[in-house]
């Protein structure tokens, strides 16, 4: 009996939603004949979202955080028959880490994300990139919510983006929940599962070098354990490949490995 194709849940990372998706869905689609899921995760415009009725900033209701991510990509696995194939972006590497630990998620996928060990946090992973990346330029609005600079966005996020459309990219940014860079990994999944990193050599959010360190990271414990196989795929691109490189994501998206 022909074993059936994965579905591929896509997560979008901070300050953008799973609109950002549509160009490698539409490839996926198309080209390589496979279904594929979007997932909007609640900390992003977390304004809009219900939130809970207590615990945020001088009696402000807190804003949904990084248990509520989770929760929402779980929700979607749970609904998602058959094997799935998990990939998160920037800060959805936390995410997938965590609901990666599902037993229908065979494979997950980082591209351009942040990979933790148990107990880090995406805070640490910030300051762990020093002088080879440096932190992203973040505003905190004070209310529980953060912007990326939409003046620094079009270099930082979108560099491999002609200058008009990575203005435009800019422009649409959203609000993230601050709450998101202090939460911990428990039990990061990539230690029992096949796992792909795809970074872009362009990337001005990520440090390409600690990227690869922490892809080289996952190998070596993959190895030693006699685990799943991890891959390891550099592109000519920015830190948002689902924008400049859709068809080359859904490509990789597409392999078995």
């Amino acid at each position: 009996m022909p074993r059936s194709k994965p579905t591929v849940v896509l997560v979008h990372g901070a300050w953008h939603d799973e609109s950002c998706w549509s160009e490698v869905q539409r490839s996926l689609a198309a080209e390589h004949l496979l279904s594929s899921v979007p997932v909007h995760l609640p900390s992003t415009d977390p304004e809009s979202s219900p939130g809970h009725p207590s615990g945020g900033p001088r009696g402000r209701p807190a804003l949904p955080g990084f248990a509520d991510d989770v929760a929402a990509v779980i929700q979607t696995l749970e609904a998602t028959p058959g094997p799935v194939t998990l990939c998160g972006h920037g800060y959805a590497g936390m995410v997938i880490s965590e609901a990666g630990n599902h037993p229908r998620v065979n494979r997950l996928v980082y591209l351009s994300a942040y990979c933790p060990v148990q107990g880090q946090r995406i805070s640490d992973l910030l300051c762990a990139l020093g002088p080879w990346g440096g932190a992203p330029p973040i505003r905190d609005s004070g209310d529980g919510r953060m912007w990326f600079s939409r003046r620094a966005a079009p270099r930082r996020l979108y560099g491999d983006l002609p200058v008009d459309v990575a203005r435009r990219l800019a422009d649409r940014l959203l609000p993230s929940s601050s709450v998101i860079h202090d939460a911990r990994a428990t039990a990061p999944a990539w230690r029992n599962t096949v796992t792909t990193f795809v970074h872009g050599r362009r990337d001005r959010v990520m440090a390409v070098r600690r990227s690869l360190l922490t892809a080289q990271r996952v190998l070596q414990s993959h190895l030693a354990a006699g685990r799943p196989e991890t891959t390891t795929l550099t592109l000519a691109g920015g830190h948002c490949l689902f924008y400049s490189q859709p068809q080359r994501v859904a490509e990789i998206l597409a392999r078995g490995r």
